[in-house]
């Protein structure tokens, strides 16, 4: 007897490209940072939600794990201009799905004053969701963390630290017990990603149990393939969204969340939506 389950990795996107600000000047930062915000305020979040919520309501998963989960927030005194988390979640309970963050995890941090005297901070976030209509699942021993390994990168004339993110939670299904991970690896530096796979293995994939890794890796999963990790799919990419797993899992089926429908788009990434039983532990003695 197997129980199946059905998870997503889905990248929201944070709504601009701030690699932008990478080198820029304490003179030039602030035209930078409010022509970043302007094309977070364009790409609208909100309306990007409902697109994906349509595409994820479609065959809901029993666990998502977010990258780029961004927090905006504007003023002095921290105003929500937008939760991308909670957007999603509204999004997804107006098509009669209801998800409950498990894990959320803070990544980078950081703040910039716009050339318009408006000040902006985001706060870059990995959030594990799981649909509460999945009653046999429980949870456990949830965890996060950020990576020693880190970008640097100069902004605004002075030395800016990029950390990245992991969330893990333990999970109870029909009696088995797994690890999901998500995670969302350096994309800027090869040499940092690297050292993150190896804190990953060194960390929350050090366990005995099944498990199932899911993230944006920016790149392959090399290391974590000599280490035992398999690969779901995905079906005909991408190249670096995955999801992984390690234990007597047995893949079922994967797709692609393809974000771009009739002009419309919802995100820069596609998301990867597997199904994969596992044995019970009635099974395995």
């Amino acid at each position: 007897m197997t129980t199946a389950l059905r998870v997503l990795t889905q990248n929201l996107y944070l709504g601009a490209d701030l690699s932008l600000l990478f080198g820029a000047s304490a003179q030039a930062l602030p035209t930078l940072a409010g022509r970043a915000w302007d094309a977070v305020r364009a790409t609208d979040f909100p309306r990007r939600a409902a697109l994906l919520a349509n595409l994820i309501a479609a065959e809901p998963p029993d666990l998502i794990g977010l990258q780029e989960a961004a927090l905006w927030q504007v003023g002095s005194a921290g105003r929500v201009a937008y939760d991308f988390a909670e957007l999603l979640r509204a999004a997804l309970r107006q098509r009669g799905v209801e998800y409950a963050p498990v894990v959320l995890t803070p990544g980078f941090s950081g703040a910039a004053r716009t050339a318009a005297g408006e000040e902006v901070r985001l706060t870059d976030r990995e959030v594990v969701l799981a649909r509460t209509a999945s009653t046999a699942l429980g949870f456990e021993n949830g965890q996060g963390g950020t990576f020693a390994a880190r970008l640097s990168v100069a902004a605004g004339g002075r030395r800016v630290s990029v950390p990245r993110a992991w969330a893990a939670v333990d999970v109870r299904a029909h009696g088995a017990l797994f690890r999901f991970v998500t995670t969302h690896l350096e994309a800027y530096a090869a040499a940092v990603r690297e050292a993150q796979l190896r804190e990953l293995l060194a960390g929350p994939l050090a366990t005995q149990l099944p498990t199932l890794l899911v993230g944006d890796l920016n790149g392959g999963p090399g290391p974590l393939l000599s280490a035992g990790f398999r690969d779901a799919g995905p079906a005909g990419g991408p190249l670096i969204d995955f999801v992984l797993y390690r234990g007597p899992w047995t893949p079922l089926a994967v797709s692609l969340i393809e974000p771009r429908r009739r002009g419309a788009w919802a995100s820069d990434h596609p998301g990867v939506l597997a199904v994969l039983a596992l044995p019970l532990a009635e099974d395995t003695g």
